[in-house]
């Protein structure tokens, strides 16, 4: 137990370790080999003015806008060199160092949370991409963030309660309640001092401001909307990963409907009402981009540079996933495997 509350203690700290380490293995000899073709695109995509780059990229891309317009705008800022344009996404990749530990943190505890950083701080995949003058690390920063917001609403009780109270009763308190009224025993007291205030320091002290923690709910509602939006304008492939979310949320749904188990199980579905109106909102924010992802698909489909997949074809994607910028020996790749899938079942008994 002491050990516990002393790792929980030191925790943040090796969390900002290991995220550091992450970001020097992905910072690390950035501009040592050359720009291959889809980086140069992205940088000459990246190079035009936002109208002329939207219709570029309607026109001859596959992808969404997301990526390309941050690179332009880091590009104004720090020019178009190898170093530069890459470091952008190295700087996501480290930045997915610490939601990752939030989410394992969340579900279960901060020994999880710190494996979990670890490995993908050390993932071969990660830094690879994170090298690389494309939208892959954004893509996976924005989607860990979106996970978070939603583990957070499956572990928070409140998350039944209509969307959007929160922000009401806020606002409500806000407005009309008065700051807190002082402790006559104080020695010293904020409202006192602030009563000679002038200018916007008055304005603070004139009313109630809650804690954060009484509007997390619908912040965290808010955080899962945004960022899913966000992943699916990344990558197209994205658009699996609201349909990831719904088979989950509505399957959790329908066990617990259907066990009615009494007690507090660790995950605890949100209402049907908050979930449809949070999908509503998603779509709402992707969908300016449906009509030319509707077109890429199409030419994708009609004609695209890779083939058709096959299950050869997936496997060979499956087994890069070990060791992405080199192939590895079969005995070795069958020892990480097996590794793997020690994890993987050590991870569900647990």
């Amino acid at each position: 137990m002491n050990e516990e509350i002393e790792l929980e203690e030191y925790a943040p700290w090796l969390v900002v370790g290991i995220t550091l380490i992450g970001a020097f293995l992905r910072a690390f000899m950035l501009s040592d080999k050359g720009m291959w073709l889809d980086e140069t695109f992205s940088v000459w995509l990246a190079g035009h003015t936002v109208p002329e780059m939207l219709r570029w990229i309607g026109e001859i891309d596959q992808h969404p806008p997301a990526y390309y317009l941050l690179l332009h705008f880091w590009m104004g800022l720090n020019g178009d060199t190898p170093q530069h344009t890459r470091l952008l996404s190295a700087l996501f990749g480290a930045g997915t160092i610490p939601i990752i530990y939030l989410i394992g943190k969340r579900m279960s505890g901060a020994p999880m949370g710190l494996a979990a950083s670890v490995l993908l701080a050390f993932s071969l995949f990660n830094i690879y991409y994170g090298q690389e003058a494309r939208m892959y690390t954004l893509l996976a920063f924005n989607a860990a963030i979106a996970i978070y917001a939603l583990i957070r609403l499956l572990t928070d009780a409140r998350a039944v309660t209509p969307m959007g109270s929160q922000l009401r009763n806020y606002v409500h308190v806000w407005r009309t309640a008065g700051p807190v009224e002082p402790d006559p025993k104080a020695e010293f007291s904020y409202r006192d001092a602030a009563g000679a205030q002038s200018g916007w320091r008055a304005w603070v002290s004139r009313h109630r401001w809650l804690p954060i923690s009484a509007v997390e709910t619908d912040l965290a509602w808010l955080t899962f909307v945004l960022f899913t939006a966000a992943t699916m304008l990344t990558h197209n492939t994205a658009v699996f990963f609201p349909l990831a979310a719904n088979i989950f949320v509505l399957g959790l749904m329908l066990v617990q409907w259907v066990a009615r188990a009494d007690g507090s199980p660790s995950l605890q579905a949100p209402s049907l009402g908050n979930w449809v109106k949070a999908q509503i909102a998603v779509f709402v924010l992707w969908s300016p981009w449906l009509v030319f992802f509707i077109r890429q698909s199409r030419a994708v489909d009609q004609r695209f540079w890779i083939p058709a997949p096959t299950w050869d074809g997936v496997v060979q994607v499956a087994k890069s996933l070990l060791y992405p910028s080199a192939p590895l020996p079969t005995g070795q790749a069958m020892v990480i495997w097996i590794v793997y899938g020690v994890m993987l079942c050590l991870g569900v008994m647990h």
